[in-house]
């Protein structure tokens, strides 16, 4: 069976989930209709959105999924309880739950079944190595202080320290000043005094799209040049896998990511911007071939 004719019953609706810490996106499919939802983002390591009220729609496809593949930032292995405890009183007892990293979700969505080495850049960063299976190399992640290499949060860091300490061309620095507005009090207050400090800091990446292309090349060539750095050549035989790369940062400095990459004679066997749709033809296949048997 194709899965183009793929047919289930009423109660084996699957429900994948990709969720960020700021939002979250719910597909929900029966093999003859498709649902998109958007929440607030859940993060199982931090609780955030833990807590959050789900709409009426959303309500009803978890209630009539038989199999949740959750994937969220901060998914460790004791987070399934927590996504459990989240859509109780929703889910079936005899729905499956499986609850996976945003790491995995890429690593699904990118390669399928191929190994690979896997990179995500978006909001933060990441990578690691994928067997088509298992992840089975991860240089670990210090969180968006110490890590996030090429990502939003420190393309920000980047363009708010050259405002400020003058390393700016001039047309850069007024275009800077007209479209933010900000001064070192607001910055401080946005670092030190509120929450969402990662994205208050990518917030400021679209600039790219505006200023000079030098300060543009400096830039990303400098952030990405930190990532393949720390998060690529580290690996052993790294020539050896394909490189494939999720995130709205990779999909958005497509050409100076290939560039910078081809420095070290290394190509990028593929870009996604979000996992979600690529994540629902994995499960749908693996669901469609368990029908069969």
């Amino acid at each position: 069976m194709s899965m183009n004719t793929w047919k289930v019953s009423e109660d084996m609706g699957m429900l994948v989930v990709d969720s960020g810490s700021t939002k979250a996106d719910w597909i929900y499919t029966d093999g003859q209709e498709q649902l998109h939802f958007i929440s607030p983002g859940i993060n199982p390591s931090t609780g955030a959105g833990l807590n959050q009220q789900f709409s009426e729609g959303l309500q009803s496809c978890i209630s009539r999924a038989k199999s949740i593949y959750f994937y969220a930032a901060g998914a460790f292995p004791h987070s399934e309880t927590k996504v459990y405890s989240l859509l109780a009183g929703l889910i079936r007892p005899n729905t499956s739950l499986e609850v996976q990293s945003d790491m995995m979700a890429a690593a699904r969505a990118c390669a399928g079944d191929r190994p690979a080495i896997i990179g995500i850049l978006g909001t933060g960063s990441n990578s690691c190595v994928y067997d088509g299976v298992e992840i089975i190399n991860q240089i670990p992640s210090l969180g968006y202080l110490l890590s996030d290499e090429g990502s939003g949060n420190h393309i920000g860091k980047e363009l708010i320290r050259a405002y400020f300490y003058g390393e700016m061309a001039r047309e850069d620095h007024q275009l800077f000043e007209e479209i933010f507005q900000v001064n070192r009090a607001i910055v401080i207050e946005n670092l030190y005094a509120k929450d969402a400090v990662s994205a208050y800091l990518a917030s400021f990446t679209p600039f790219l799209h505006k200023c000079s292309t030098s300060l543009k090349t400096n830039i990303l060539f400098r952030v990405f040049g930190e990532f393949i750095n720390t998060r690529i050549v580290k690996y052993p035989d790294f020539r050896m896998f394909d490189l494939y790369f999720a995130g709205s940062v990779a999909h958005a400095f497509e050409a100076e990511l290939r560039a910078c990459l081809l420095q070290e004679g290394i190509q990028i066997a593929g870009i996604i911007t979000k996992p979600i749709e690529k994540l629902v033809l994995y499960h749908k296949s693996r669901e469609e071939n368990a029908y069969k048997d």
